[in-house]
């Protein structure tokens, strides 16, 4: 039988209190440096602060350029090598976090964002929209509700890059996937294999919940959650072996809490009116604050001028407003960025 974690206690809870910023954004950047430094300069404001982690495996000299030096612009020291797929994302994430909390600023919202992610709605209608609100912003449902019991009861060795699907060894694509077969063949073995005669679970029988790994969340909550993470180590053990554990770790803690999630009884299916492809992600609630189009095989797509209707549209997650969008690429997206600094940023520089 499942169980809800420890209820928080906050006593500020459900109240729209003054805070010195409102938002600070959580940047995980790994490549793109003119990206990350175009992100940043347009959602900067004296409301806010950006606390960034360049993965340690990137050359930190290219991005320094192209950072603002700002008094409230925070580059992580603690960078972790991070690979696709692996807890190594969920400790780099962590690691802003509690930087964040130690740093003594007094936050209302913490926005969880990619160096290619970018504004698609003015500072002025993102404070708007966030000091009027005191609820959680992620996307979200049972793991078995999506059919990903796999990221669950399947072992995953993502952060070894011998055996991460997406791990480069050389500038030879067919070489790439040569030196891969062998981390493939155990990647089966672990994830198809293995559960049919053992399936891990997790601790305590919480009930396991997924959803898409960008979220805004108010200061209780991200307390709530590093407190949980450093006093149930048996926890944060568990996710270190979890297939794409970003997508499971904060969302399993969150959704067996008491904190407030917007949109957290409506269902994809709801807004739709249909079933969402293949069925998986009917059961989707809640709202990410993040518009992401995705590829058929549901990789995120990287958007171009020919994404400018959906992205300039208001309620452009049927019905509901989105603040941010990716993936952008200095290229692909060049058009696309200069139309939404000019028509909704009004950047004209």
């Amino acid at each position: 039988m499942s169980q809800r974690l420890q209820p928080h206690n906050f006593s500020n809870e459900g109240k729209s209190e003054e805070c010195d910023i409102l938002v600070v954004y959580l940047i995980l950047a790994h490549d793109n440096p003119d990206m990350l430094g175009r992100l940043i300069n347009a959602l900067d404001s004296k409301q806010v602060h950006f606390f960034i982690h360049i993965d340690k495996k990137s050359d930190i000299r290219k991005f320094l350029p192209c950072i603002p030096e700002k008094q409230n612009v925070h580059l992580s020291e603690n960078r972790v090598n991070v690979s696709w797929g692996g807890y190594s994302q969920v400790q780099a994430t962590l690691n802003l976090m509690d930087e964040v909390l130690n740093s003594g600023i007094d936050f209302k919202y913490a926005a969880l964002l990619s160096g290619t992610h970018y504004p698609i709605k003015s500072n002025a209608y993102i404070f708007e929209k966030l000091s009027h609100s005191t609820c959680e912003y992620l996307q979200f449902c049972e793991v078995a509700e999506a059919g990903s019991e796999q990221k669950i009861n399947a072992y995953c060795l993502y952060d070894y890059a011998l055996f991460n699907p997406r791990a480069t060894f050389s500038g030879n694509g067919l070489l790439n996937k040569v030196i891969r077969i062998p981390g493939a063949v155990v990647n089966r073995v672990l994830s198809k294999v293995i559960p049919i005669f053992y399936q891990r679970r997790l601790v305590r029988n919480i009930t396991p919940y997924t959803g898409a790994n960008w979220w805004t969340l108010t200061k209780p909550c991200i307390k709530y959650i590093i407190d949980y993470s450093k006093t149930h180590k048996d926890y944060v053990d568990f996710f270190r072996f979890s297939i794409q554990p970003d997508e499971t770790f904060f969302h399993t803690i969150i959704c067996n809490s008491t904190f407030n999630i917007q949109n957290g009884d409506i269902t994809l299916r709801d807004l739709t009116g249909r079933p969402a492809r293949g069925g998986k992600f009917s059961k989707l609630r809640g709202l990410s604050l993040t518009y992401t189009k995705c590829s058929p095989i549901g990789d995120p797509k990287t958007l171009s001028i020919a994404d400018l209707k959906e992205v300039s549209s208001e309620l452009n997650y049927f019905g509901c407003p989105q603040l941010f969008a990716r993936k952008f690429d200095p290229v692909v997206s060049r058009e696309l960025i200069g139309k939404i600094d000019n028509d909704i940023l009004g950047n004209t520089c």
